[in-house]
């Protein structure tokens, strides 16, 4: 699974999108399956580094047999076929989406931190609301150096 995440935190905006290479096991070539989500997310400002996510949209795109396959342990309710795009309506998330294979809420709970190089968010995002995620996955790529700053830090105006 290789994660290409994009966060404008000076609009406070996410698209993070999902590239599944089921039968190479790499990063390189053409994916089995992508999906993706984006959004919104707001700073708890009493909570740093906790984040709300709203998603706007979420998709699903099987690019081949084992990726249709694959989509279908993610979302087993929908029909999906190899070569096209499947948008999901983000309030039928939990009733198309399987919760144990994905996050599978139209509101979900991250934390964002790091530094001037990485940005991090943590490694399992949450629906619930009472949880307290810690910034802790994988590094994310920054286009600047600004683009880095962990928008939900205790210096943070959001």
């Amino acid at each position: 699974m290789c994660i290409r995440d994009r966060l404008d935190t000076a609009a406070f905006r996410f698209n993070i999108t999902t590239a599944d290479y089921i039968t190479s096991r790499g990063c390189s070539g053409a994916p089995d399956v992508t999906w993706g989500h984006e959004g919104s997310y707001a700073c708890n400002a009493s909570h740093y580094p906790l984040a709300t996510f709203v998603r706007t949209a979420v998709w699903i795109h099987p690019r081949t047999i084992a990726g249709v396959l694959f989509g279908r342990v993610l979302c087993p309710h929908l029909s999906l076929e190899r070569g096209v795009r499947i948008n999901v309506p983000v309030d039928q998330l939990p009733k198309l989406c399987a919760g144990v294979t994905f996050n599978n809420c139209a509101v979900f709970y991250d934390a964002l931190g790091g530094n001037a190089t990485v940005l991090r968010r943590s490694k399992e995002p949450s629906c619930d609301p009472a949880s307290s995620p810690s910034p802790d996955g994988p590094g994310l790529g920054c286009t600047t150096s600004s683009a880095c700053v962990a928008p939900c830090s205790a210096h943070s105006s959001r």
